[in-house]
């Protein structure tokens, strides 16, 4: 964004003081001679020496009144502002300097008022917060100024060291009281929409802190393109700063976002990225979680209000529990299950999926469809729905001798998408499911027998009792007998 890379070079002149002056001696030197280059000169390097004699004690008087003897242009007489930079480098501060060169800014002409301001305002905030009388002068050039030399000032007041909390409010209410007169820049006016996005923008990256009471008081007062232009800037900052201060920081928008405003569509974007990425990022886990805890109303009507299918949202509703009572029914779902159609079949599943441990209702519908499944034998076309159901019965905690059953006839499929979901839920019962494995491990296939080992290889408990059992087992071939030296030596790792 064209502001970013803004604040990027100006963020630089501000903390290093140094970059500008150099630049400037650049341009001066580079800048093609004119017919009174020789006299150009010889003034700018006598200037330039009076600051040899800085411990002098005619070193303030000698400044202030060679610099008086010549006017400040962007050209032959640039070296006025390079001496500011000069002496901010040198950190010297002479007597009734500062005070003679802010007393010079009102006599300049209003194109090149604004460079001369702000070099003034640049040095003189390097040692001291600006008095009121200064800042009535910098207020008073930024009526004829650009909106860049606005941002630059608010961009220095925010960065300074020495402007405090106090005088930094009183001072941007000064300028939003500006733009609401219509007082602030010149041609192009900066009304207050435009200055409050500014401002945020500003302090977005500078002062969080400073952003997050601004946006409060005064989010209100943007416009439409402001609202977007801010929201998208919070949203780089928060993925940039995935902790948590950046979720405090996003809490912010969450917390204004209301369909009277308008939602804004990168909230929903930012959030759906969240609820895609959570199962592998625990930061983005516990951020959406933070989110709709804390904001259950705002999310819903992000979600309600997304440019997104009807059922993607309702699933994102049931999941996040946003919805109302009696809006969804969990036993309307189950009954789906037994539909004709295997499509309505799959987006029933889902719709359990989604509801989490609320489909414990429904538990045994969920296991009757599945058996029905196993007895057909038809799960070309079921693969989608008992990926599904098994996620719903591990979600739900199923631990029963039919759900263990369940899980171990889906192992032993060939089809690795309903392998895996099942393994995921014979690791979540874990220990649990012991007693069926002594009661009927030797009629397992050995292939099967190979995948239950490795299974209890990752058991976080219960570890000596599967040590045990696996001692007492033959191996029937060598991928058994890895597999049980695997399992074995990772259960030892304790």
């Amino acid at each position: 964004m064209y502001y970013l890379s803004f604040l990027l070079i100006m963020s630089a002149i501000f903390i290093s003081p140094n970059l500008y002056a150099i630049n400037s001696e650049l341009d001066l030197e580079a800048t093609p001679l004119p017919v009174t280059a020789q006299y150009c000169k010889s003034v700018h390097d006598a200037g330039l020496s009076l600051l040899d004699n800085y411990k002098d004690e005619n070193f303030s008087n000698d400044l202030i009144e060679y610099s008086k003897s010549y006017p400040v242009d962007n050209d032959c007489y640039r070296w006025q502002l390079l001496i500011l930079n000069k002496l901010r480098k040198l950190s010297l501060q002479p007597v009734g300097y500062r005070d003679y060169m802010f007393a010079r800014i009102p006599s300049m002409d209003d194109d090149f008022k604004s460079e001369f301001m702000l070099h003034i305002f640049r040095y003189s905030l390097e040692f001291k917060p600006l008095s009121e009388k200064e800042w009535d002068t910098v207020k008073a050039s930024l009526q004829v100024s650009s909106e860049i030399t606005v941002l630059s000032i608010m961009l220095g007041l925010v960065a300074s060291s020495n402007e405090g909390d106090v005088e930094l409010h009183k001072q941007i209410a000064d300028l939003f009281m500006m733009a609401k007169a219509n007082n602030l820049a010149a041609p192009e006016q900066v009304d207050l929409s435009r200055a409050v996005e500014l401002f945020l923008t500003i302090s977005i990256t500078q002062r969080p802190d400073l952003f997050a009471s601004y946006y409060n008081k005064y989010f209100y007062l943007l416009d439409e393109s402001g609202m977007d232009n801010i929201t998208t800037e919070a949203i780089e900052f928060f993925n940039d700063n995935q902790n948590e201060v950046g979720i405090k920081f996003i809490e912010i928008f969450i917390g204004h976002a209301s369909a009277e405003n308008g939602i804004d569509k990168n909230l929903f974007s930012l959030l759906y990225k969240m609820h895609k990425e959570k199962e592998f990022s625990g930061f983005y886990h516990h951020a959406v979680t933070v989110l709709v805890e804390s904001h259950p109303d705002n999310i819903r009507d992000i979600i309600i209000n997304a440019n997104l299918n009807r059922m993607k949202k309702d699933l994102l509703v049931i999941e996040y529990q946003l919805d109302r009572p009696g809006e969804y029914s969990v036993e309307k779902y189950a009954l789906q299950l037994f539909d004709a159609k295997i499509r309505k079949q799959q987006k029933a599943a889902e719709y359990l999926v989604a509801f989490g441990t609320k489909s414990k209702l429904v538990k045994q519908d969920v296991i009757n469809k599945l058996m029905s499944i196993k007895i057909s034998k038809d799960k070309v076309s079921s693969t989608k729905l008992i990926i599904s159901l098994l996620k719903v019965l591990e979600n739900i905690d199923a631990q029963d001798q039919q759900a263990i059953n369940v899980f171990l006839w889906a192992l032993a499929d060939t089809d690795p998408t309903i392998q895996r979901q099942a393994r995921s839920g014979l690791e979540s019962i874990g220990p649990g499911a012991m007693s069926e494995y002594n009661k009927n491990f030797k009629t397992y296939s050995v292939r099967l027998q190979a995948l239950v080992i490795e299974i209890m290889g990752n058991f976080d408990s219960g570890k000596v009792t599967a040590i045990k059992f696996l001692s007492r087992v033959t191996p029937r071939n060598d991928q058994m007998k890895f597999a049980i030296d695997d399992a074995v030596a990772e259960l030892n790792e304790f």
